[in-house]
C-alpha cells in the first residue's frame, strides 16, 4: 500500500494472515509455509535495511563529491604532460585487484587513491591534445556536471509518466539540434507530422533501429500487395545496400536485423551514388530478393567520404526502399553554410542518425536520431 514506508516491515504482506484464525480455503497456501516466505520477505528488507546503512550519508557525498571533482580537475591540467599511451603489459591491472568481490566497503579517499595509482596509468588519454587516432570523442566540462546530474536524479525516461521533465527535455533538445544543423522541418517535434528526434547510445543502436524498421516497413507492403506470401518467405527475401566504405556497424546490423546488408563497391572517388545503386538493385530484383533498406553514409570512418544522398534518394523512392544517412562522424559540417551542399536530397531521407560525442563537446555515449 501506498501508505507503507519503503523497506517497512509493517507492510500487508508481512502479516498475511499468521496471527488471525481465518477460513481456509481448498488450496490455500498452508500458515506454516506462510511462515516461512515471512520470514524471506523480512530477511528481504533486512537486507535492503543493511544497504542503506552502508550508504554515505550526504555530508560525506559533499565532501567525496567535490574530491572527484578536484582530481578529474587535476587530471585535465596536467594531460598535456601525460603520454598518451600507457606503458603497462596486457593483465597489468587484472593482477593488482581482489580476485573475488569485495564483501566490505572502502573510504572513498582509499579509491580516489586507487584510480590514481592503477586505473589512471592504465588510460590511453583520448582527451589529450597529443591523441591523434581514431576519431574525436568530446568530452568538457558542463558534459560531465549535466552526466552527473543526469545520474544524481536517478529516474527512467522510458515514457512521458515515467518522467516527464526527462521526456520534454529531450525533445526540445533534439528540436534544437537538428536547427542548429538545419535538417528539413518533417523532423522536428514541434511540426506537424510522425517525425521527430530521439537520443541513441550510439550510432550502432541507431543504424540497428533504422534496420529493423525497414525491415518491419518492407514485410507489411509485400504483405499486402502479395497476401499470398508468409512473412517467413518476405523476410528471407530481404536485402538492404550500403557502401564498402561504410562503418562495420550496418553489416552487424543487417545481421543482428536479420536483413543482409550488400556493400556496393565505390569507384576512386569513394562516393556511394544513385548509378550504383540502381545496378545493384536491378541485379537483386532479377534473382528474386526485395530491396528494402539503404544506409548512406556522411562522412566515412576510414575516408570521411560523403555519399551522393539526392541520387540515392531518387533509387530509393523508386523502389519503395527506406533511406537512412549515417552521419556519426561528420555530420556536423551540416551546421556550416560553406557546406550548405551536403544537405541536398536530406528532406528526401526517412531517418538520419549523427553522434555529439564525437565533434560536440558532449561526452560519450549521445547518439543523436531523427
Amino acid at each position: 500500500p501506498r501508505h507503507n514506508k519503503p523497506f517497512s516491515r509493517e507492510t500487508t504482506f508481512g502479516k498475511i494472515s499468521i496471527k488471525k484464525k481465518i477460513r481456509k480455503p481448498k488450496n490455500c497456501v498452508k500458515v506454516k509455509e506462510l511462515k516461512k516466505l515471512n520470514k524471506s520477505i523480512i530477511k528481504l528488507y533486512d537486507l535492503k535495511f543493511k544497504r542503506l546503512q552502508l550508504d554515505m550519508d550526504a555530508d560525506t557525498f559533499r565532501e567525496f563529491g567535490k574530491a572527484a571533482v578536484d582530481f578529474i580537475a587535476d587530471y585535465y591540467e596536467n594531460l598535456r604532460n601525460c603520454d598518451v599511451l600507457p606503458s603497462v603489459a596486457p593483465g597489468y591491472l587484472i593482477k593488482q585487484l581482489p580476485k573475488e568481490l569485495p564483501e566490505n566497503p572502502q573510504q572513498w579517499q582509499e579509491i580516489l587513491q586507487d584510480v590514481s595509482k592503477l586505473i589512471v596509468p592504465g588510460l590511453t588519454h583520448w582527451q589529450s591534445p597529443n591523441f591523434h587516432a581514431y576519431y574525436s570523442i568530446g568530452c568538457s566540462y558542463p558534459s560531465i556536471v549535466g552526466d552527473m546530474l543526469a545520474n544524481g536524479f536517478g529516474v527512467m525516461g522510458f515514457n512521458w509518466i515515467s518522467s516527464p521533465a526527462s521526456t520534454e527535455l529531450e525533445m526540445v533538445v533534439m528540436d534544437w539540434l537538428a536547427k542548429f544543423f538545419k535538417l528539413p522541418a518533417h523532423f522536428l517535434h514541434s511540426t506537424k507530422g510522425p517525425g521527430g528526434g530521439i537520443i541513441q547510445g550510439s550510432a550502432s543502436e541507431a543504424i540497428l533501429i533504422a534496420v529493423m524498421v525497414a525491415r518491419e516497413q518492407a514485410v507489411r507492403r509485400v504483405k499486402d500487395a502479395q497476401p499470398e506470401l508468409s512473412e517467413g518467405e518476405i523476410r528471407a527475401r530481404l536485402v538492404g545496400y550500403s557502401s564498402d566504405q561504410s562503418n562495420s556497424c550496418i553489416e552487424k546490423a543487417g545481421i543482428l536485423g536479420t536483413l543482409p546488408i550488400r556493400l556496393v563497391a565505390v569507384d576512386e572517388s569513394l562516393v556511394f551514388n544513385g548509378t550504383q545503386l540502381a545496378k545493384a538493385v536491378k541485379e537483386d530484383l532479377a534473382k528474386g530478393f526485395i530491396p528494402a533498406v539503404c544506409i548512406a553514409t556522411m562522412g566515412a570512418t576510414g575516408t570521411c567520404s560523403y555519399d551522393d544522398i539526392e541520387s540515392l534518394a531518387t533509387v530509393c523512392e523508386e523502389h519503395n526502399i527506406w533511406l537512412h544517412v549515417d552521419a556519426a562522424y561528420a555530420g556536423c559540417a551540416l551546421a556550416l553554410d560553406e557546406y550548405a551542399h551536403l544537405r541536398q536530397g536530406l528532406d528526401r531521407v526517412d531517418s538520419l542518425n549523427y553522434n555529439p560525442h564525437k565533434t560536440l563537446p558532449i561526452n560519450f555515449e549521445c547518439s543523436a536520431m531523427w
